[in-house]
């Protein structure tokens, strides 16, 4: 909420005593501080003076109002935050570069993949307001926040003096105050993923201010959190990973564990008024079903907000639903002008995750780590896919689409659905076009597991650096294992042939699988509930 919204809230009493805890603490935390007017005329002088053209002298502060929940839904803590209001920062006067890393969920992924396999410990720490614990760059000077009455009576201007939330480059500063801490304890960063560091047989992982850390057991783990906190980090112990960035990890005594989001679900339902009450559905997409354009078609009768229904399901399919994801990447498609097609589409969706919730809210991927398998890549294309359903001057009716999945340990990492870029122009083409994609994800995640095999303890089998390809086509196949130039293929681009030296050196190795078990079908088209189910199972673990 804004301020003007949180005002109109029940418990708006609540949010007013948290909005007095944030502006004590930006006092007591010296995070702001009053200074003479003078003191800003000064400085804009001089910076006028060596040619920069100053538009803005002070920049607004904004209000940001929310109720924290536990994992399961309770209400935690009314939440007030005073933000900057970073499009009025000018670039050259007050903010520079602004790019800050955070780890792939892939390496999460493996990582916790690996800290299964090899009974590593795991633990979650969360730095309590992060942004201002790193020092301030750049003079910045403040508007009072809205409701908030900051005057001593001698008409001195705040001055912000550490990095606060919604400034540009705020993310960057906090990132490089924490690196350098890491630095200073003998921890580096893998050349594969600069987000997770390493010092002996201990990782640390780290996504903006919530952070993961891998040891050989907890006393390990913890003499790092204590050394963390004697730096001057402000943080908390969050104890063992059993929710992280909003996902439930759940573990179980036979060494699997699943990753689910029974909140965003629960979000998701109640964002479409309509779906209340509605009856399940039994796979998100009905068999054969390819949503177009169409342009001539009834409107929407309903008035939800599309885009942020589409946003939330994609979050979702990209963390822990990937069975999802040709259907919602088909409806997202059209996120600029929905019409009542993709409306009742997104609503079949809908009642497909009503479907999953009946039996166990927190249905998502079952996880089964296996020491016998290293990385397997399915991966499969459907040929002009969409070929007599768009307009005939639509390029993308003739375009392939691409789906893979990338499991590590027999668990899924890294999985994908989308349209191909280009034209292909036979189902060898689009096969081909799609094992090259697919390879793009897999090949950086051998380079980080040959990193990962020399933190594991040497008295544990350390992981498999092989990349096996399960492929449907044998043309496909035949182009990979005998890169001849054929009449037919000759005209491929250079681009799609870059994996052609991990072939050669025996790293990737490809490998016939019939289509009916091949994974990745689930991620080219609309299935039938048989084969849909199938495929989940192998897919899901459900």
């Amino acid at each position: 909420y804004n301020l003007k919204e949180m005002l109109k809230e029940p418990d708006r009493d609540l949010f007013m005593r948290a909005m007095e805890r944030e502006v004590d603490s930006m006092f007591k935390e010296e995070i702001w501080k009053l200074v003479p007017k003078d003191e800003m005329l000064q400085h804009y002088t001089n910076e006028r003076k060596n040619g920069k053209d100053i538009k803005r002298e002070k920049i607004m502060m904004i209000w940001s109002f929310k109720r924290k929940r536990h994992p399961d839904g309770t209400l935690n803590k009314h939440k007030a935050r005073l933000c900057c209001h970073g499009g009025q920062q000018q670039w050259g006067v007050n903010y520079w570069d602004t790019y800050a890393p955070v780890v792939s969920w892939s390496s999460v992924r493996i990582l916790l993949t690996i800290a299964k396999l090899h009974n590593l410990h795991t633990k979650s720490i969360d730095f309590v307001q992060a942004y201002p614990q790193a020092t301030l760059k750049s003079n910045i000077y403040l508007h009072p926040p809205a409701g908030v009455l900051l005057t001593d009576g001698n008409g001195n201007v705040l001055k912000l003096m550490r990095d606060l939330y919604g400034l540009k480059d705020a993310g960057k500063t906090w990132f490089e105050h924490l690196t350098e801490g890491l630095n200073v304890m003998g921890f580096k960063p893998l050349s594969s993923d600069p987000c997770i560091y390493v010092k002996g047989t201990n990782m640390i992982i780290l996504y903006v201010d919530d952070c993961i850390i891998i040891s050989r057991n907890e006393n390990e783990a913890n003499a790092i959190f204590q050394e963390l906190d004697k730096r001057g980090y402000k943080l908390t112990d969050e104890g063992t990973m059993e929710e992280y960035l909003g996902i439930l990890i759940t573990h179980e005594n036979n060494g699997n564990y699943r990753m689910s989001q029974p909140l965003l679900i629960d979000r998701i339902i109640k964002s479409v008024p309509s779906m209340k009450g509605a009856k399940g559905a039994k796979t998100p997409a009905a068999a054969g079903n390819v949503l177009t354009k169409d342009i001539e078609g009834e409107i929407r009768k309903e008035h939800w907000n599309y885009r942020s229904v589409i946003g939330m399901l994609n979050f979702l399919v990209n963390c822990t639903h990937p069975e999802m994801a040709f259907a919602v990447h088909q409806c997202a498609r059209f996120c600029h002008d929905p019409k009542y097609s993709h409306e009742q589409a997104v609503k079949r969706i809908i009642r497909y995750l009503i479907s999953t919730t009946q039996g166990s809210r927190n249905q998502g991927i079952m996880f089964t780590p296996d020491k016998s398998k290293s990385m397997d890549v399915y991966v499969d294309a459907s040929f002009a896919g969409e070929w007599n359903t768009e307009w005939s001057d639509e390029a993308s009716s003739v375009m392939s689409r691409t789906g893979y999945i990338i499991f590590y340990a027999n668990c899924p990492v890294i999985w994908c659905s989308k349209l191909q870029t280009e034209i292909a122009l036979s189902t060898t083409e689009s096969e081909y076009i799609a094992l090259s994609q697919s390879l793009r994800d897999a090949l950086p995640l051998t380079e980080l597991l040959k990193e990962i095999r020399q933190i594991i303890p040497s008295d544990e089998k350390r992981p498999e650096v092989h990349c096996s390809i399960f492929e449907d086509n044998k043309g496909c196949i035949d182009l990979v294992e005998a890169p001849r130039m054929r009449p037919r293929t000759k005209h491929i681009a250079l681009k799609y042939h870059h994996f052609r030296s991990s072939v050669k050196n025996k790293l990737v190795s490809i490998r016939y699988v019939e289509t009916g078990e091949q994974i990745a079908d689930i991620f080219t088209k609309a299935l039938n509930d048989g084969q849909f189910y199938k495929l989940r199972q192998l897919l899901n673990g459900w």
